[in-house]
């Protein structure tokens, strides 16, 4: 081969390298551009979540929570940042002790255990552990005689009723934390467009908005988009697990676990299935198992539905 035929043969061989490098970078490019963004966005949407979830829990450190605690002396405490603010009984064994209870201004996990161990000292049967009843923004810590039941503000008013003495303790109110963490709320982008908010009780709620409920048609059908549910959860700082359930599942795709409790998603609502002990032995750490051993015992015992239950963001509970 002549010396110009073997330029013109690398000659070709060079624009094909340069034509395929071309093809290769409009093709990879767009992906690495895609992804970069995704995982971009992602990080900044964490933050920003992160710094607007601490913004919450310093608010929420001006907040008055009772704590009911019954061992066979029966009391309620007033806590405000995990420290308790005042004490009242709940029932006559407790005004025998009521004078030795020295626990204002502890920690609310310290009193407890004072209290726990003068009922001991005093001669009353502890055998049964610890019961206490509160809401969800009190951290209790679990121990082996503990007993921790979350209750509404209707229940924390049935209980008051109970009260023995120092009467001032039922006059609580937290007005000027809920205006303050409203008026925060609303300064956040995805308020009124992902939740929204409401007083009932004289007690904040804020629950996802119905229009992100019924977004069924811009997310082919199925209702919520996970990134905007994560992103709402994660603001809230709620605990939870989720996955695609695949097309076994085509009518309910996305499922989600809250507090340990099994929900799935549908056009309108969040349902939950409740607690399937029936199928215990078949959970092999996939949520998918669960819902199909849901899906075959099929008895309405062991799933419960709650089509109209709206989730508390504040709290991260169910209400019905």
């Amino acid at each position: 081969m002549s010396k110009k035929e073997t330029n013109s043969t690398e000659k070709k061989k060079g624009k094909l390298k340069k034509i395929l490098l071309i093809i290769l970078l409009i093709i990879v490019v767009p992906i690495i551009v895609f992804f970069g963004y995704r995982f971009i966005s992602t990080k900044i949407s964490k933050s920003n979540s992160e710094k607007f979830n601490n913004t919450l829990n310093e608010l929420a450190k001006e907040r008055i929570d009772y704590v009911f605690i019954e061992i066979n002396p029966s009391l309620v405490l007033t806590v405000k940042d995990n420290k308790v603010e005042d004490i009242s009984c709940l029932n006559d064994d407790c005004m025998t002790i009521y004078n030795e209870l020295n626990v204002k201004g502890k920690n609310i996990n310290e009193s407890i255990d004072t209290i726990y161990n003068k009922s001991k000292e005093k001669g009353f049967d502890v055998s049964n552990g610890v019961k206490v009843k509160t809401s969800n923004n009190v951290n209790i810590e679990v121990k082996d005689h503990i007993i921790i039941e979350h209750i509404d503000s209707v229940k924390e008013q049935e209980l008051l009723k109970e009260v023995k003495n120092n009467e001032e303790i039922k006059n609580v109110s937290n007005d000027d934390y809920y205006t303050n963490l409203w008026e925060e709320l609303k300064k956040d982008k995805d308020y009124d467009n992902f939740y929204t908010c409401k007083m009932v009780d004289k007690e904040l709620k804020c629950y996802f908005a119905e229009k992100f409920l019924t977004m069924s048609n811009e997310n082919n059908g199925n209702g919520l988009n996970p990134r905007d549910l994560s992103r709402v959860l994660d603001k809230f700082g709620i605990k939870y697990e989720s996955w695609n359930w695949g097309v076994d599942f085509g009518d309910h795709p996305y499922g989600l676990y809250i507090n340990g409790k099994l929900y799935y998603m549908v056009n309108d609502s969040l349902e939950y299935y409740g607690d399937i002990p029936d199928c215990e032995s078949e959970k092999s750490g996939m949520p998918t198992g669960y819902v199909s051993c849901a899906m075959a015992y099929g008895n309405p015992e062991n799933i419960i539905q709650y089509p109209k239950s709206k989730l508390n963001l504040l709290t991260s509970q169910f209400d019905s």
